[in-house]
């Protein structure tokens, strides 16, 4: 619970004025996502490995899924599962800050976008 208020304390200091945590499990895992009440989010998945969301970014419908691979190297398998299954069920972009986006939205609408959540 301490580090749910220290993470909220976090949001504010950092401008944000939304939290969803999912807590961890044992000494790993545990997710934080913050977000301003301006773009709507709806969560779609949450467990204590990924937190899969629905937004709108200019008018458009995106998802975004945020991944903690799991430290257990024979359990990420399971991570990579869920994502498959994620992804297929999905006809719109796929969206890999790491590299770039997979679909029709340019990557630069979500730098502008997360730009904005500064």
């Amino acid at each position: 619970m301490v580090i749910v208020v220290v993470l909220y304390k976090l949001t504010i200091l950092l401008g944000f004025d939304r939290l969803q945590t999912v807590e961890p499990i044992g000494n790993s895992g545990g997710l934080a996502l913050m977000y301003l009440k301006d773009y709507p989010v709806k969560f779609v998945f949450v467990s204590d490995r990924l937190i899969d969301i629905e937004t709108i970014i200019d008018g458009n419908r995106v998802f975004i899924t945020f991944v903690y691979r799991d430290p257990v190297v024979q359990y990420r398998e399971l991570v990579w599962e869920r994502l498959t299954r994620i992804g297929l069920t999905r006809s719109d972009p796929v969206v890999d800050l790491r590299r770039e986006v997979v679909g029709h939205v340019p990557y630069t609408d979500f730098i502008d976008f997360f730009n904005s959540l500064r």
